[in-house]
């Protein structure tokens, strides 16, 4: 018999359950930035082209907060409806803290590897209402949330992630900002940050939305011509 000819040897109980644990833990790892349904996440309900996994009960509002994002997200020069979409509702719980991984402290994201799956800390789906934490800021939406992380895709996918990961984070943010009508900070809450000589990073966002709108009121609305400058 030839070496390549060889019985393999039936593997152990033993051996076959480290390999399982082997698997389970490389799914595990790879979970927060590819495929974050492998966490089980208990309820699942597809409204149109969008997929929502959630922790809790999926509220029937989340179909009318989902149209007002797309709505939102069509205003956008760049706007493209071709890829499928997912959107995965934690509790500020293991989850979260899991898939959020360097961004706990936030309230959604997107991964740039990872471009159809918006992850978000949700408060409040009856109230379309999103957490903020810290002492400034006001209630932010849960649909202009979604429309902001889904910005981020459609930059990601007009431009190239490699190039999108070096535009200045000013101006994504605020292009994002400025497509979900809303920041985090008030006019009152700026002035009052800047009086105090405060580098809140909320700042980022509130300038970045102003500045964008201005830039696209000077060029005719043209995204392209806003991240060539």
């Amino acid at each position: 018999m030839g070496l390549f000819n060889r019985t393999k040897k039936p593997k152990s109980k033993l051996r076959k359950t480290i390999d399982r644990v082997a698997t389970l833990m490389s799914l595990a790892l790879v979970s927060p930035i590819v495929a974050p349904q492998l966490l089980a996440f208990p309820h699942q309900k597809t409204f149109g082209d969008t997929t929502v996994y959630s922790e809790l009960p999926i509220d029937p509002k989340m179909e009318s907060i989902l149209k007002r994002s797309d709505a939102l997200l069509k205003q956008s020069g760049i706007y493209s409806d071709s890829y499928g979409r997912s959107v995965f509702l934690t509790q500020d719980g293991w989850r979260w803290n899991w898939l959020a991984l360097t961004s706990r402290g936030g309230v959604g994201l997107t991964r740039p590897v990872s471009p159809h799956a918006v992850i978000l800390n949700v408060k409040d789906i009856a109230q379309d209402l999103m957490p903020m934490r810290g002492t400034i800021g006001k209630q932010r939406s849960l649909s202009g949330t979604i429309a902001h992380e889904r910005t981020h895709q459609l930059i990601h996918a007009h431009f190239g992630l490699w190039s999108s990961v070096k535009f200045p984070n000013w101006k994504v943010e605020g292009y994002c900002e400025f497509i979900a009508q809303e920041t985090t900070l008030t006019e009152q809450d700026a002035a009052q940050l800047k009086k105090a000589g405060e580098a809140h990073p909320a700042m980022v966002y509130f300038e970045g939305r102003r500045d964008v709108a201005a830039i696209l009121a000077k060029n005719g609305g043209s995204v392209d011509q806003l991240f060539a400058r």
